[in-house]
């Protein structure tokens, strides 16, 4: 197998596991992921201006990339300092965010099923049965019929662990 095909199935090997975390324990993970998350976009925001600040400002040569560093550094500390701050503004995003994410990596895996087919590949048909349900439950998630935040934690959650088999499926196909 291929090193690319081989890390993409650990990627999906870490989402179920993500996933079963969320099913398992749907308050505690999305605490603790907020926490993380807050924490990680504080730092490397912090980095990111500092370093703009420090490092790249000083050069005569300024470009946008490097102004965009410094930009993109402040808005990660500030969206950071929200998510730790207020972490139920962000839960209600997160469905919204979650649902179009799902959804299109359903697209993406539909893509996949296409070119397998046009390969002549076999199993095309279970990839393709498998993304239009992907599709259909980021559709689902993004709507959030049941208003309730536990409920959505816990099918975000089994339907990452559908998405990570959906990935480790494809990749097998490729």
């Amino acid at each position: 197998m291929k090193r690319s095909k081989l890390l993409h199935i650990f990627e999906m090997v870490l989402v179920c596991a993500m996933g079963l975390a969320l099913v398992i324990y749907p308050k505690k993970t999305w605490e603790t992921s907020l926490r993380i998350l807050g924490i990680a976009l504080l730092a490397c925001g912090v980095l990111a201006a500092l370093y703009y600040f420090i490092v790249l400002r000083r050069r005569a040569s300024g470009s946008q990339d490097e102004m965009l560093v410094g930009v993109l550094g402040c808005v990660a500390v500030v969206v950071g300092i929200v998510v730790l701050a207020a972490p139920k503004l962000f839960t209600n995003l997160f469905g919204f965010v979650a649902g179009i994410l799902v959804a299109f990596s359903g697209i993406l895996n539909l893509i996949k099923a296409i070119d397998v087919k046009k390969n002549d590949g076999k199993g095309w048909k279970v990839l393709l049965g498998l993304s239009l349900v992907a599709i259909a439950l980021g559709v689902l998630i993004f709507i959030d019929p049941f208003k309730a935040p536990a409920t959505l934690i816990i099918l975000v959650g089994a339907v990452l662990i559908y998405n990570g088999v959906l990935g480790i499926v494809a990749s097998i196909q490729e």
